[in-house]
């Protein structure tokens, strides 16, 4: 079970606790980020290195350090 932190998430249906079939059927993405910091941005990197997914861009949003959490969403 993923533990919603009763912060408001921007979609009614990520507000609550998730488990991985509601995480992947309403793509909730505070569990995704969570997931993604839980492995790491190396980690990541070499997996999709491995694998040649992508672009394999990690960047984020320009001067905010954020990409491990928001590069799938905004770098790709």
């Amino acid at each position: 079970i993923f533990k919603w932190d009763k912060t408001p998430k921007g979609m009614e249906i990520w507000n609550s606790n998730h488990t991985p079939k509601t995480w992947m059927q309403f793509s909730v993405v505070w569990v995704s980020q969570e997931i993604t910091q839980k492995i790491g941005l190396n980690k990541i990197k070499n997996y999709l290195k491995d694998f040649d997914y992508g672009n394999q861009d990690f960047s984020g949003d320009k001067e905010r350090n954020n990409g491990l959490t928001e590069a799938w969403l905004e770098s790709s």
